[in-house]
């Protein structure tokens, strides 16, 4: 079973592997692969793309938000093949947000993050580390803030659901989960 959970913001995410903190050496790989991917996604006629790199998943999808609303979709899915990690987006939203076709680019992190400091001081272990960007097909490599959406954009995770588990998101001001 997966955890469903709701965000109408982005998140930025730390990942740690084996309790040593590897966020700037991944950081770096995700941030050159998702510029790739959405490189190859403007200039190509694909519609997705993904790669895997050593630590996690990407997956670019351009999204052609006023040919859905035209073809009556409500929500279009945007999947992390080979396994059940989807962002479902609201097309009608999402296009009254931009006004323009838009990529997502979705990078599901394969290890839980350790030694992450909770809002209220605590150390909590941090399952399905998600990171989403969205930008508009004008300007692929420029994340998009998105707020205040009228619906909101659906994360389905790769947790099984569990006792002592709760939906968290990561404050970037506060910069605490």
């Amino acid at each position: 079973t997966a955890t469903t959970t709701t965000t109408t913001s982005t998140t930025t995410t730390l990942v740690a592997g084996g309790g040593m903190l590897i966020g700037d050496a991944l950081a770096k790989q995700v941030s050159q692969g998702r510029t790739a991917l959405i490189r190859a996604l403007s200039e190509g006629n694909e519609t997705k793309v993904a790669t895997k790199i050593a630590g996690a998943t990407l997956v670019v999808q351009k999204l052609m938000l006023a040919d859905l609303v035209a073809s009556g979709v409500e929500r279009t899915p945007v999947e992390v093949d080979g396994s059940s990690i989807a962002v479902s987006v609201p097309v009608a939203a999402m296009l009254a947000q931009f006004g323009e076709d838009v990529a997502v680019a979705v990078v599901a992190f394969h290890q839980p993050a350790e030694a992450q400091v909770a809002d209220d001081g605590t150390t909590v272990k941090v399952y399905g580390l998600l990171s989403i960007e969205m930008s508009t097909l004008s300007n692929p490599g420029i994340a998009q803030n998105v707020s205040g959406l009228a619906e909101p954009v659906l994360l389905t995770l790769n947790v099984p659901a569990a006792a002592r588990l709760s939906c968290s998101y990561f404050d970037e001001q506060a910069q605490h989960w």
